[in-house]
Order: structure tokens, then sequence, then C-alpha cells
């Protein structure tokens, strides 16, 4: 059981699903979004006055023409009103897919 963000994100951080031969973090990305009433990003600016953070995460794979890249794994993409919001929910998305450790 994940009791706040921060055990959420080492949690995430140290799966080792999602490390890269065990010593190197997945690639993690957290930015902040303005967004519209209903979550959406609108295209009339003035709509967007809601703070959301955005996270998308990954394993870095070995790639043969380009070395080691991160890869972005769309099923992980998440987000929140806080970013602690977004880092429990992040946390809650690998352990459903890529299940628990010890």
């Amino acid at each position: 059981m994940l009791n706040n963000a921060a055990e959420a994100y080492w949690f995430v951080m140290n799966h080792p699903k999602l490390l890269y031969k065990e010593c190197i973090d997945p690639w993690f990305e957290i930015t902040p979004h303005m967004v519209n009433e209903k979550g959406f990003v609108s295209e009339n600016e003035e709509e967007n006055t809601i703070l959301e953070w955005w996270i998308e995460c990954g394993p870095y794979v070995d790639d043969k023409h380009f070395g080691l890249i991160p890869f972005h794994d769309y099923e992980l993409d998440c987000g929140g009103r806080t970013a602690e919001d977004a880092v429990m929910k992040l946390a809650i998305l690998v352990k459903e897919k890529y299940g628990d450790y010890e």
C-alpha cells in the first residue's frame, strides 16, 4: 500500500520492470498544463483556467541505431490537479500493468 506521493514516486522509480539493467532509473517527465472545466486543453486559451500536472514515463531501452533511448509507455500517461495526485495515479498504473515487487 502506498501511503503518500513520496512512496509512490520511489515505487515507480525502483520498479524492476522499469529499471534499465537494474541501475538506470526510468524515464520520467512531469509537466504543468492549463485545462478547461472539462479537463481538456481548449483552443480558446481563456477557458483554460485550471492547472493540472501531467506525467509521462517509461523504461530506457537499447536501440540498435540510437543506443540507449527513453521508451514512452503511453499506458502510463496520467495526471492530476496536484503533482502529488499525478504521482499517486502513476504508481497505481505501474502496479496494474507491471505488478508489485518487494
